[in-house]
């Protein structure tokens, strides 16, 4: 009888067994727990890999603009150390010039310069064919508009 007693609680042991994996519901049940406990890591790595990319790509570009920045500025240090840019800068600041070279200097036609502090300047505006001399403090804002303009 004992034999028998046991052999019924294997059966039915392995009965529950079958009928568990036997048993759509609860293996898509199982499956699906796996799916996610393997899934819901590799989502989040995913996530990582993909902002780490994104970064090493900002780096990368970064690196180049500091290549060509340093290029630029290496290009420029050594036209600072030549002597085209010593030249250059004798003219410009020291008024040098070479052996044989002639220089000219074109001034600007300088304004006249009121002498008395409370003086008023006088310019001529052609209204209607009529010149009028007019001073500036008393001139209208349109027709200082239209003298800009036109003249």
């Amino acid at each position: 009888m004992f034999n028998k007693t046991e052999k019924t609680r294997e059966m039915r042991k392995k009965n529950f067994f079958h009928k568990i994996f036997l048993n759509q519901i609860a293996l898509s049940l199982l499956g699906l727990a796996i799916i996610f406990s393997i899934g819901a890591p590799l989502l989040k790595n995913i996530k990582k890999q993909y902002s780490i990319n994104n970064e090493i790509r900002a780096l990368k570009q970064e690196i180049e603009e500091q290549k060509n920045k340093n290029l630029s500025l290496n290009k420029l240090i050594s036209y600072i150390k030549s002597d085209e840019f010593v030249e250059e800068q004798a003219r410009l600041d020291l008024n040098y010039k070479k052996e044989g070279e002639n220089v000219v200097v074109i001034k600007e036609k300088d304004e006249p310069k009121n002498t008395a502090p409370n003086s008023e300047s006088r310019d001529i505006y052609n209204q209607g064919g009529k010149e009028r001399n007019i001073t500036k403090r008393n001139i209208a804002n349109q027709l200082k508009w239209l003298n800009y303009f036109l003249k």
